[in-house]
């Protein structure tokens, strides 16, 4: 009887499922849900906790997170991943380019000349994530160069890595020199070069001979339009949260949209898109 004793039990709460809201208890054995059961048919378990009347609900999975954005990548995952775990989130989709990795010294602003390959950082970011993160966690590398481009077999082979972040509003920074940060997103957050369309149909038709479960994520906003907007804004003295807003209008994001699923479905076997946090009606119409 011993043997089938559940290491946990989480009782008097309301579990939330795909199709409803149930009074059930919740049996856990080897780190695993192995019970879904009225409290009174669940058994015995070593440990039970009270739910008190609150809703119990699956760990969340955050597909885009940026830790070590702007301070250093082990600091970021020790604090926020506990905060990620207090909010429920369980698995942390962690989207970062190579300069942002856990490599040292940790540079503020980084140049060109910082961006290497992902085999030189992956490393680095395993290990910190292995160490200090208090949930599950999976990366998705923010590409930048043919190099990183034509690597992409080669991480997912070796790495585990199968999605694959594309910042399409850093187009504007291709040729860009180091001493310039017209792009609030790039230097600072460690992105140092700029993608143009080459590097982007390289990695979608690379992460298309992938298969499933490759994918491309796409940040879809048209800053080479938004500078236009930017620079009238400012000429106005704009400085109110309106103009954020006014900066990128949504025909933006619906023209990165059309135009980059376009060349997605010209890749061999139609690379999948994640369109990443969409905000506006006129990209679906």
């Amino acid at each position: 009887m011993a043997t089938n004793e559940l290491d946990l039990a989480v009782v008097n709460g309301t579990v939330v499922l795909g199709h409803g809201r149930y009074r059930l208890a919740i049996g856990v054995k080897d780190g695993k849900v192995v019970a879904l059961a009225p409290e009174e048919h669940l058994g015995k378990a070593k440990e039970t906790i009270d739910a008190k009347g609150n809703y119990v609900l699956p760990g969340v999975v955050d597909s885009e997170a940026h830790p070590g954005c702007y301070v250093p990548f082990e600091h970021d995952m020790t604090t926020e991943s506990r905060a990620a775990a207090c909010a429920g989130v369980t698995t942390w989709g962690i989207q970062a380019p190579t300069t942002r990795l856990g490599t040292e010294p940790f540079k503020e602003v980084v140049a060109s000349t910082d961006v290497v390959s992902f085999n030189d950082s992956f490393p680095s970011g395993r290990d910190v994530i292995n160490r200090v993160s208090h949930v599950d966690a999976y990366l998705t590398y923010m590409l930048e160069t043919d190099q990183h481009a034509n690597e992409i077999p080669q991480y997912a082979e070796e790495h585990g890595v199968t999605s694959y972040k594309l910042y399409l509003q850093t187009r504007g920074m291709k040729g860009m020199s180091d001493d310039v940060d017209t792009n609030w997103p790039s230097r600072r957050a460690g992105l140092g070069t700029g993608i143009d369309d080459g590097t982007v149909y390289m990695v979608m038709e690379n992460v298309a001979y992938l298969g499933d479960p490759g994918i491309v994520h796409i940040h879809p906003e048209n800053w080479e339009i938004g500078r236009v907007f930017e620079e009238r804004l400012r000429a106005a003295g704009r400085t109110d949260f309106g103009a954020w807003t006014d900066r990128s209008p949504d025909f933006l994001e619906a023209h990165h949209i059309r135009s980059y699923s376009y060349l997605a479905s010209q890749t061999p076997g139609r690379v999948r898109l994640y369109l990443q946090h969409c905000t506006t009606k006129l990209s679906f119409d």
